[in-house]
């Protein structure tokens, strides 16, 4: 790789901000990773698992407005949005319903499959060059319908999908039970999209590029970032709540997922970004009885269009995530949420409901939001990374037992598009988030454009969709 005489600080270690760091290096500058809670302890642990180049249908779609009233009123809905935080969020909610329009969603559409048309070809390669080749499956997703009428109201995206190149399979009832024999008869047909890969171990993987970018010189620092400091319109450090860290940085990258926006703001640059709730519970293999969740949960990532649920098979475990919920970040989390999915994936997998009701107890994964100041600011060595890697494999042996359940924010902008962008008020501060529920499809891809930005060579796309400035 080349070599520059340059230094760049990423904040965030999520899986934007570790591929982001793997570009900026294999394009010869230094790397310094900064996150409060080390890699992946975010959405990037505890997404859905898939790699989906056809996730380009934004959420705000035509007719959202009559919706609303619903996601109001129902608790276990797939969307829900707490009353008391609608005053907060109506900026968000308002650019949401103006992004709705028939003709703004078909250009979203468009910008979307530009950015993630490439994304299970670019995660292939990146996970081959970081050997964490062994987390990646290739064998696509289904999308299963329980009505006729949610297949036929589903006609629409897909065929959005269908103009953008993207192969969509019709699959019988008869096709159905061959391909997922478990999945409850009430479904009645599927679509399924080949061109999906998923991640049996989300963390694992974004740790796996991580590791690489340390193993080749690169820093990792844990720190609770505060704000971007800055002088004469450039960024000179950040500002943690323990004081001032001087990167000595000649650019900093904001990739910190759903606390970027206060970091933008900081700096005067106005965005609309807010979090989308999303919860998961895993269901340990070993909890299934007579066998094993292998024989009888999904064999491949499986959406029940519905409920607006994953079930994705993973190492050692099913995890069913999905459903969004709009609340900011302090609230409380509602573990009715994951309740809620645990009752539908013993609905979509019968085989699975006598084991779902013995559970009585949840283990807490690791949950996004933690108290500012809970990780000291300090470098990782490698001893202590040996030790703390020792750490984790015995914790997650342990609770590979458990059930398991989760909250976390994603990060989302009202028209589902990400900023990946350059500060038009300082000059090297660079920002890559809002990737909603296409971080982890999208993070390759996205690592790469920031490294363009900051090296100036020509983007591959057209990155004015993407435009911080569209705020304004």
């Amino acid at each position: 790789m080349p070599q520059r005489d340059q230094s760049i600080a990423v904040v965030g270690a999520g899986i934007v901000g570790v591929c982001a760091a793997y570009h900026l290096q294999q394009a010869g500058y230094r790397v310094t990773l900064i996150d409060r809670d080390g890699v992946a302890a975010g959405a990037s642990h505890g997404n859905a698992g898939c790699i989906n180049p056809s996730s380009i249908i934004p959420v705000a779609m035509p007719g959202v407005l009559k919706k609303m009233p619903g996601w109001l009123m129902d608790p276990d809905g797939p969307l829900v949005l707490r009353p008391r935080y609608l005053p907060t969020m109506l900026p968000w909610l308002m650019r949401f319903l103006a992004a709705s329009d028939a003709t703004r969603v078909a250009a979203q559409v468009k910008t979307l499959r530009t950015l993630a048309g490439s994304a299970l070809r670019e995660s292939t390669a990146l996970a081959d060059a970081v050997g964490a080749g062994h987390l990646l499956r290739s064998v696509g997703h289904l999308t299963a319908y329980s009505t006729q009428a949610a297949y036929d109201g589903d006609s629409g995206s897909m065929q959005r999908r269908a103009a953008e190149g993207i192969v969509v399979e019709d699959v019988d009832r008869d096709a159905l039970r061959a391909r997922e024999p478990h999945l409850a008869d009430t479904f009645l047909r599927a679509r399924y999209i080949g061109e999906t890969g998923h991640v049996i171990d989300p963390a694992a993987y974004a740790k796996h590029i991580a590791d690489h970018v340390r193993a080749h010189g690169g820093t990792i620092l844990r720190a609770n970032v505060t704000g971007i400091a800055t002088r004469d319109g450039r960024a000179i450090g950040v500002q943690t709540d323990t004081g001032l860290i001087a990167t000595d940085a000649d650019a900093i990258v904001v990739a910190a997922g759903a606390w970027s926006g206060a970091l933008a703001r900081g700096v005067g640059d106005k965005v609309l970004l807010d979090t989308e709730r999303g919860y998961h519970i895993e269901i340990p293999h070993t909890l299934a009885l007579p066998d094993s969740l292998a024989a009888v949960g999904p064999r491949i990532p499986t959406l029940w269009a519905e409920a607006k649920i994953f079930a994705t098979p993973m190492a050692g475990r099913v995890r069913a995530a999905g459903t969004v919920e709009l609340a900011g970040m302090s609230a409380p989390a509602n573990w009715r949420r994951t309740d809620l999915l645990a009752r539908q994936l013993a609905r979509m997998y019968p085989a699975l409901a006598p084991a779902i009701a013995t559970i009585d107890t949840w283990q807490d994964s690791h949950r996004d939001g933690a108290p500012p100041g809970t990780a000291s600011v300090g470098m990782a060595s490698g001893h202590a990374d040996a030790r703390a890697a020792a750490s984790t494999s015995a914790a997650n042996a342990v609770a590979s037992e458990t059930p398991r359940r989760w909250l976390g924010f994603r990060p989302s902008t009202p028209d589902s598009l990400p900023v990946i962008d350059r500060s038009p008020r300082v000059s090297n501060l660079i920002y890559a988030f809002g990737h909603g529920h296409i971080g982890l499809t999208c993070a390759p891809a996205t690592g790469r454009l920031v490294a363009a930005l900051i090296t100036g060579e020509t983007p591959t796309i057209d990155l004015r969709p993407f435009a911080i400035t569209r705020f304004q």
